[in-house]
């Protein structure tokens, strides 16, 4: 039996009042469905690549910056800058420093922490924290934090408040730094707070991987396709291997996300021996995903219907 490959629809997500199990029966009326367990994102891509737990992103991607990590516990540390407006504090992606201003703010780091039973190593986009002990915490995915208010209390477990005030110290002696003073007397903002995410130690790597591909625009993982040895794109190509991983970002509130899929996806998914693909919704606001199994037979069935309720044709021309 030829292994299920499956196709991840991270923008779609449903309401906060939405039915479990009645998400993807909307946009396809047929196939088996199922309310499936899900913290987060790394939690979802860890179970879809087959893993015994969350992906560890941190250690993939520090490991794919040529950082040797070994059995460290591994915690990745990202710049961001609060923006905003209208009373709303909006966690953003950092700003893009010079060589040597960052060399500078890393060097203080690394004084900073000498001495502890963890260590700093510098990557290209952020910082890792390779610890010689798993730490007992937790924190949301930055895909999940970027471009939203930022909440009190992103690190939860045993030790949070001790690194809480251990991250606040470190902001702190960095907004002292001569390189932030100067960046604050240019008007621009200061670099020295991160989002700690993606913790965890690298993983076994299987004889067989549960996929033979993964194809989406995440680093973590374009990271994970480089340390397990499989293909990596944008999406599946002709002749990919199967079983593989697809994520398809588009956000489902825009009308001309439905057609896109279709145009992707037709001679893709359609083609095969006759077996099922798995397609995973957006993580729901009440948790967790919706898993339906497609088969190459039933076509799409998006929104079941072709017209606006106004009788205007929709984008497309899907059945």
């Amino acid at each position: 039996m030829t292994p299920t490959s499956s196709v991840w629809l991270s923008g779609l997500h449903g309401l906060p009042d939405e039915v479990g199990g009645s998400l993807l029966p909307r946009l396809w009326a047929q196939g088996k469905r199922r309310l499936l367990p899900a913290g987060d994102e790394l939690e979802l891509m860890g179970r879809l690549l087959g893993l015994a737990g969350p992906l560890p992103a941190a250690a993939l991607l520090a490991t794919a910056e040529g950082i040797s990590c070994g059995d460290h516990w591994v915690w990745a540390l990202e710049p961001v800058r609060i923006g905003g407006g209208a009373g709303r504090a909006l966690l953003q992606a950092g700003e893009i420093l010079s060589e040597g201003e960052h060399e500078a703010l890393f060097a203080a780091a690394r004084e900073y922490t000498q001495g502890s039973s963890w260590q700093l190593a510098r990557g290209r986009e952020r910082w890792y924290l390779l610890s010689p002990e798993p730490l007992p915490l937790h924190s949301q995915p930055l895909s999940q934090v970027l471009g939203r208010e930022l909440q009190q209390g992103n690190l939860s477990g045993p030790q949070s408040g001790q690194w809480r005030r251990t991250l606040d110290e470190l902001q702190m002696i960095l907004a002292a730094h001569p390189v932030n003073r100067r960046r604050e007397l240019q008007g621009l903002e200061p670099w020295n707070y991160f989002w700690p995410w993606g913790g965890g130690c690298l993983p076994a790597i299987p004889e067989d991987p549960a996929v033979r591909g993964i194809f989406s625009a995440r680093p973590e993982l374009r990271a994970a396709a480089q340390y397990f040895g499989v293909e990596f794109a944008h999406q599946p190509q002709r002749g990919s291997a199967t079983p593989w991983l697809w994520e398809y970002p588009g956000s489902w509130r825009f009308m001309e996300t439905a057609a896109d899929f279709e145009q992707r996806s037709a001679e893709l998914l359609r083609r095969g021996s006759g077996q099922p693909l798995n397609l995973y919704s957006g993580l729901l606001p009440s948790g967790g995903v919706e898993r339906c199994s497609w088969h190459r037979q039933q076509g799409w069935a998006f929104w079941r219907r072709r017209r606006w309720p106004d009788g205007t044709a929709r984008p497309g021309g899907w059945t």
